[in-house]
């Protein structure tokens, strides 16, 4: 794909940036809840709203319903553990009871690690499958149109304001 060296290296940081905080989570370090909730938010998020909105459709014209479904399941099952982790979070941050703290804390890990896992796999199916299934069927300014849209729709979403 047409700009494809540069989608590869900003999948690729975000990759990092996500180990980067998994690491943090299961270390015996403090870990910086809002740095990751920002990542959460202001990378994670935008980067599979961007696309589910311009990446999908195409792959949804070219390879039919099956495609549309499996890519939206990767973003839900995304989306559902950003959730889950973000409410972790808000636990720990509003003062849980001791005895509660630990069982929490490895549940936040569990789930970072279970979300890495996830936006691992679906990098990869983007890589072999779905920018492959792009390179085959659109032209060089379509694929390029896409993946300007792509980086143009990373929209940096603001935390909500209860949760800062």
């Amino acid at each position: 794909m047409h700009s494809g060296a540069g989608r590869v290296r900003r999948r690729q940081e975000l990759s990092e940036r996500l180990s980067t905080h998994v690491r943090a989570l299961a270390g015996s370090s403090g870990v910086d809840l809002d740095r990751l909730r920002l990542f959460l938010q202001q990378e994670l998020l935008p980067f599979t709203a961007a696309e589910e909105e311009h990446l999908v459709p195409v792959c949804h014209r070219l390879a039919g319903e099956f495609a549309h479904e499996v890519m939206t399941l990767d973003y839900a099952v995304i989306r559902r553990y950003v959730r889950d982790i973000e409410e972790i979070m808000y636990s720990l941050e509003t003062g849980t009871a001791a005895d509660r703290r630990a069982a929490l804390e490895a549940e936040l890990v569990t789930k970072a690690v279970a979300m890495q896992a996830v936006v691992e796999l679906h990098l990869e199916k983007e890589e072999r499958v779905y920018l492959s299934l792009l390179a085959r069927h659109l032209s060089p300014e379509e694929r390029r149109s896409i993946v300007h849209a792509l980086d143009a729709d990373r929209v940096i979403k603001l935390p909500d304001s209860e949760r800062v």
